[in-house]
């Protein structure tokens, strides 16, 4: 598969298998937090949704192929 058709997330998705931040916020591999409370009584889990969505978002967004100007990223999270 030629760089222009492979994003930063799909790199990351095969190396770590998730992009997810804890494995309770995963949308394919979710395992309930061990040491947590309860998914049910947890507030961490739609925050950390919040995190995985955008950082798919950008992540998806980014072909190996494309220049990556570390400046305008750095701006963006700004």
């Amino acid at each position: 598969m030629p760089p222009i058709d492979i994003s930063y997330g799909d790199l990351i998705r095969i190396i770590r298998g998730s992009l997810a931040l804890v494995p309770c916020a995963s949308r394919y591999a979710h395992e309930t937090c061990k040491n947590c409370v309860e998914e049910d009584n947890c507030r961490a889990p739609a925050l950390m949704f919040q995190v995985r969505d955008k950082t798919a978002n950008l992540l998806d967004s980014i072909n190996l192929s494309d220049v990556v100007d570390a400046d305008i990223y750095l701006q963006a999270a700004e």
